[in-house]
């Protein structure tokens, strides 16, 4: 089984990789899709470590097999990427669980799963708490 999940992967940390091993818990491989600046430039106000840097870092990780940078038309419409390379699975936080662009990957026999993130810990308070 294939499995997916996209993310931004900024200022690396364990709820990152507690998200990345649960996902490749679900699967024999793992695809991780590393958002591109542009679209973390359009909807977060930037990264700290740019796309290649963060696809290195997520790259070297265990439970990671394949990396990818991807475009905000492949994060909004995952179907076409997943029927490219055959994903089973896509996986996600759970404060995605009932967004429309999960839909068509189910009508389309894609299951998708979603995990709590961790609990006190996200890239937002790491950059809040480095500013003060």
């Amino acid at each position: 089984m294939i499995g997916l999940i996209c993310g931004c992967f900024d200022l690396f940390h364990v709820g990152h990789l507690n998200i990345l091993e649960k996902a490749k818990s679900k699967c024999d491989k793992l695809i991780v899709g590393i958002v591109d600046d542009e679209y973390i430039q359009k909807y977060k106000n930037g990264s700290v470590i740019k796309q290649n840097d963060r696809k290195r870092i997520v790259q070297a990780l265990k439970c990671v097999d394949e990396t990818y940078i991807v475009s905000e038309d492949i994060i909004n419409n995952r179907l076409s990427f997943c029927k490219e390379h055959n994903i089973d699975v896509v996986f996600d936080g759970d404060d995605w669980k009932g967004a429309d662009k999960y839909k068509v990957l189910e009508e389309n026999g894609i299951s998708v799963v979603f995990f709590p993130y961790t609990k006190g810990i996200s890239t937002s308070q790491l950059k809040n708490k480095i500013g003060k």
